[in-house]
This record gives C-alpha cells, structure tokens and sequence, in this order.
C-alpha cells in the first residue's frame, strides 16, 4: 500500500462515506485510479488475514483506545497517523506469516464465450469490450444498467463486480446464478462465489462452497490447494 495515501480516506471510502475523487494523500494531492485500485486491494488482503487469525477485534480495541484518548479536535491526517500505526502493526505480523495466500493470486480473469452484435444495445457492447480488457470497474457500471440479463451477462457482471471491489454485489449476482444447476456457469460460480465470500472475510462460507466442488470440475485442484492454505 502506497505510504501516502490518507488510510483514513481510504477506509471512508471503503465503508461508502466519501466518493473516490475525495480520497487524497497527505499533502493534499489526488489520488490515480490505479493508485486507489491497489491500495484497496492491500487494505481488503490485509483485512482478510487479520479476521483470519481472529487480530480484528484486538486491533480494534487499540485503534478505539487511541482515538478517546486523542484530543476531540485532532486532525484527520493525526487520526490516519493512528490508523498507520495499527497497520504497521498487522504488516509485521504477515511479514511473519509469508505463506498466507493472496486474493491476487486466486482471482482470475474469465473469457467471455458470448458477443455483441450491431442490434444489441451501447450498454452490451461497452460492458463487454471493457471485460475484454480486464476493465472491471466499467464492465460493472455498463452490465449493471441492463434490464434481464441472461445467465451470461450475469456471470460477467458478478466477476466484474469482485474485480472492482464490489464482494458484496458478486455475492448477490453468483447466488441467483447458484439457485439453478442449469445454467451454463453453474460449476464456475462456486468457485467465483467462493472468492467473494473469502474477499468479504466470510471463509466458512467459502470454504464450504470449495468443498462442494467435484473432482474434474472448475478449479477443483485450486480450491484444495487453497483450502489447505487458508486452515493451516
């Protein structure tokens, strides 16, 4: 994670208070997409191992404990200063557990089997070109805007939307995908499914979905491999 980029922003941004142009460093200076896009990337990772060894709640109690002893009238880059500190602290405890699996490692990108033609709406084709292209945060926003997606539509749309930070609204996609074995991404959106959960921190959840994946299907050997990691 970049070192100056206000983690309090960051995390306000995170919890949906700020919009992402109000995200800034400490000197004041913006933020690039990209720059925003990893940082939240390391703040989800590091929020994953930290309610994986159960050190949230005992963080959490720190952070608490140094924001009622700090003056009411301190300073947002004061406050982040505390926040830093916390995650320092959580830096150095997976500097000691290097094995730790990364979300990165396990989310990869789907090709698409579907494609537009010139009848179909600006939406479909722009939704598509941009999942082409890996650009999840536009794929997101072009799909989100089509009414009765197919099964297909829906798949790409949920993995667009764990690619652009947005766990909780895969979840609600791959579930209605999920309902039904008939449908053509049935066996994949366990997998996928299984990544938003982990991403949300929710590993029982995850690793129950990993379970139920049969031998020979979609990314069975990779959801025993990671299984393994995520309970040593």
């Amino acid at each position: 994670m970049s070192e100056d980029i206000d983690i309090g922003l960051l995390e306000k941004y995170k919890n949906g208070e700020i919009t992402a142009k109000e995200v800034l460093c400490y000197d004041g200076t913006p933020v690039t997409e990209e720059e925003l896009k990893v940082a939240l990337e390391d703040f989800e990772n590091l929020t994953i191992q930290l309610k994986a060894v159960d050190l949230g709640k005992r963080l959490k109690c720190i952070h608490e404990d140094v924001v009622k002893k700090a003056d009411r009238k301190v300073n947002i880059q004061r406050w982040s200063a505390a926040a830093s500190l916390i995650l320092l602290a959580t830096f150095s405890f997976l500097l000691l557990n290097p094995s730790e699996p990364k979300f990165s490692e396990y989310f990869t990108h789907f090709n698409e089997l579907v494609t537009f033609r010139d009848s179909d709406s600006m939406d479909y084709a722009e939704g598509l070109e941009a999942y082409t292209r890996k650009d999840y945060n536009a794929a997101y926003i072009s799909l989100k805007e089509i009414e009765n997606l197919s099964d297909e539509l829906k798949f790409y749309l949920g993995i667009s939307a764990l690619g652009s930070e947005r766990p909780s609204e895969a979840i609600l996609t791959f579930k209605q995908l999920s309902r039904t074995s008939s449908n053509e991404y049935y066996q994949q959106t366990k997998w996928y499914l299984g990544l938003a959960y982990w991403k949300m921190g929710d590993l029982k959840r995850a690793i129950a979905l990993w379970e139920s994946i049969p031998a020979s299907e979609f990314k069975y050997e990779e959801s025993r491999e990671l299984i393994e990691k995520l309970r040593d």
